[in-house]
């Protein structure tokens, strides 16, 4: 996984000692929002929804606890919803699917 400019946020500081771990981690140290992850050509499909899954969990837990959200967005982050993330894991779930299944999904729907 590398940056590439305007897609991510430079962390003030690492957590741990791997920036990747990081990145999992606390992706809105890294990521403005979610559809940064999904213009991330340097993740893999299956990085992006870990990176966007370890995001709507945190996303949860700062709705259930405030004071828990008010740590996670301690770094200048800004909030995002937990509604935005999982619009991103289902355009990632589409962009995933086989061309065969996405035809027949939308005509379905």
């Amino acid at each position: 996984m590398t940056q590439r400019p305007g897609t991510s946020l430079p962390p003030a500081h690492l957590l741990t000692h791997d920036a990747e771990l990081d990145r999992l981690m606390c992706p809105q140290r890294f990521y403005k929002r979610p559809a940064n992850v999904l213009a991330d050509s340097s993740l893999t499909i299956a990085e992006q929804r870990a990176i966007l899954s370890s995001w709507a969990s945190q996303a949860c837990a700062a709705e259930a606890l405030p004071p828990l959200g008010a740590h996670i967005t301690s770094s200048g982050a800004q909030q995002v919803s937990f509604e935005e993330i999982t619009e991103a894991l289902r355009q990632l779930d589409q962009k995933a699917l086989p061309p065969c299944l996405s035809a027949r999904k939308s005509v379905i729907n």
